[in-house]
């Protein structure tokens, strides 16, 4: 005797998350315009709604062993390694340059790099789409029609039943026979 078994889903044994949340980095600027980052970590209250909020996240069971850490580490280390002298350096080079001038600068890129685009790209393909003598008659002719331009056009053209009647008119006899060869092929 064969037993097969087939469980409907998975069962979760164990539960193990850690979470890392960093703290609160803060920028103050001194008198000469230097300024410095403080880092302040994160409160016990809020480190104990963050482990209620991963708990909720994860389903966490005490029961089945589950194990769940939140531990409060600074991402990023703030301190720049530059000493007194090189900020004073940079302060009246070109660094500084950039804190002051950048946001518009991008405008500026922006817009020079757009013109460029416009004058190297957008308009030769303007002008090779619309060179040549051809070009210019097949274009016209290619835009769309109104309806009664298209009437006009055929206005003074026979349709096709009055040409089949007035083909049949002028060689009756071969017509007859071409007539008379179809209702033939009809018959066998």
């Amino acid at each position: 005797m064969t037993s097969h078994t087939v469980e409907s889903y998975p069962k979760v044994v164990r539960v193990s998350t850690a979470v890392i949340v960093d703290g609160v980095h803060t920028y103050s600027e001194g008198e000469k315009g230097e300024g410095t980052w403080t880092y302040a970590p994160r409160s016990s209250e809020e480190m104990e709604k963050l482990e209620k909020i991963v708990k909720r996240a994860v389903n966490f069971n005490p029961d089945r062993g589950d194990g769940i850490e939140v531990v409060n580490i600074p991402f990023t280390k703030m301190d720049t390694g530059w000493d007194e002298g090189a900020q004073g350096a940079a302060a009246g080079g070109w660094l500084s340059y950039a804190r002051k001038y950048g946001p518009s600068a991008k405008g500026v890129l922006l817009f020079a790099f757009l013109f460029c685009v416009f004058i190297f790209v957008v308009r030769p393909l303007l002008r090779w789409l619309t060179a040549g003598p051809a070009s210019r008659q097949g274009m016209l002719v290619q835009l769309p029609k109104t309806v009664s331009e298209i009437e006009s056009e055929y206005r003074g053209k026979p349709s096709n039943r009055d040409q089949a009647i007035d083909l049949i008119a002028s060689d009756e006899e071969n017509s007859l026979k071409l007539v008379r060869s179809w209702l033939s092929e009809g018959k066998a």
